[in-house]
């Protein structure tokens, strides 16, 4: 497990970085796209297009790192009136809830990859595979965290890492 966590901790680095280049991506174009449209009269066609698929990168491939944290949207105020053992148990019965889930995101995504692996995108003119298999690839990083979470609540009976808001480990 210890060899498994360290991974995912390098993978975790990388992860951030993307994150933090793919989000400072889209709302640097997007910034540039409104001046230009405020200022000039002019805009980029793709711009918009560029913009929305660095978000969708930041999205999927930060999705995991909310796991790890455990720092997802959730209503917790029934959950926290439990004991400890009782709240493990339902983080847990939650999470592997979440993995199922995940798990038919990330086949239909990827039939969804090979289906339309010819298709175009409008404005780029760039292959849509390149956004397309955003989806699997963040849901299966998303499984891998979801399931070291799952041992370090039940194994070890550790918390979720906390999140320090910084880019180190």
């Amino acid at each position: 497990m210890e060899v498994f966590s360290k991974i995912l901790d390098k993978v975790e680095i990388v992860l951030k970085a993307v994150g933090i280049c793919t989000l400072t991506l889209s709302f640097g174009i997007l910034f540039i796209q409104i001046f230009l449209r405020y200022f000039t009269g002019f805009s980029f066609i793709w711009a918009e297009e560029l913009a929305v698929w660095a978000f969708i990168y930041c999205c999927m491939l930060c999705l995991p790192l909310a796991t790890r944290y455990d720092i997802h949207f959730k209503v917790d105020s029934l959950v926290v009136i439990f004991p400890k053992k009782v709240r493990i148990v339902v983080n847990v019965i939650g999470q592997l809830m979440c993995l199922v889930f995940v798990y038919f995101v990330m086949i239909h995504s990827w039939n969804f990859f090979k289906a339309h692996s010819n298709a175009v995108s409008p404005g780029l003119r760039a292959p849509m595979q390149l956004i397309l298999i955003s989806v699997p690839l963040g849901m299966a990083l998303q499984i891998l965290f979801a399931v070291e979470y799952i041992i370090n609540q039940t194994i070890k009976e550790l918390p979720a890492k906390k999140f320090s808001g910084t880019t180190d480990n």
